[in-house]
């Protein structure tokens, strides 16, 4: 009896450790998130370069579009944000250095020539924490949403 005691609380244990893992990843993960909206309205274009990983591309699920990579997608003309809400991150998947998150944003944007954007988001975002413990951004596939997050 005694050992079946000792094994539970170190499996309770193991679990508990788990979770404050993932929920300190969440919390690294929705800062993260939270930065960029915010250097996009602040169209702040460095602090968004310093969240992507070098090799980060966009891969819009939408308009049949080519995957866009990080100068593509900071050198984008004409781009405008007077709000950028990060809805919701849920980790998928935890392995190591990569994280895998579901990622919802709700955005008043708008792009010269174009107008107004779509204004909902529904994002699968692969993040890589680098040696120095600071989370970027690698991947990001991003395909429109019908509305906001919290009425889907």
């Amino acid at each position: 009896m005694k050992t079946r005691v000792v094994a539970a609380i170190a499996i309770l244990s193991c679990g508990i450790a788990a979770a404050e893992q993932h929920s300190a990843t969440h919390e690294a993960i929705l800062a993260q998130e939270e930065a960029w909206a915010s250097a996009l309205v602040a169209n702040d274009l460095p602090k968004v370069d310093s969240i992507m990983h070098r090799d980060f591309r966009l891969v819009r699920a939408y308009n049949d579009a080519p995957p866009i990579s990080k100068e593509a997608y900071l050198s984008m003309e004409g781009m405008s944000a007077s709000m950028a809400d990060v809805t919701s991150v849920t980790v998928i998947s935890e392995a190591g250095p990569i994280v895998v998150a579901r990622v919802t944003w709700s955005m008043d944007w708008a792009q010269e020539g174009v107008g107004r954007l779509p204004p909902h988001f529904d994002m699968i975002d692969t993040w890589m924490r680098g040696k120095d413990g600071v989370w970027q951004v690698l991947s990001r596939v991003s395909q429109i949403a019908d509305g906001p997050h919290h009425l889907q």
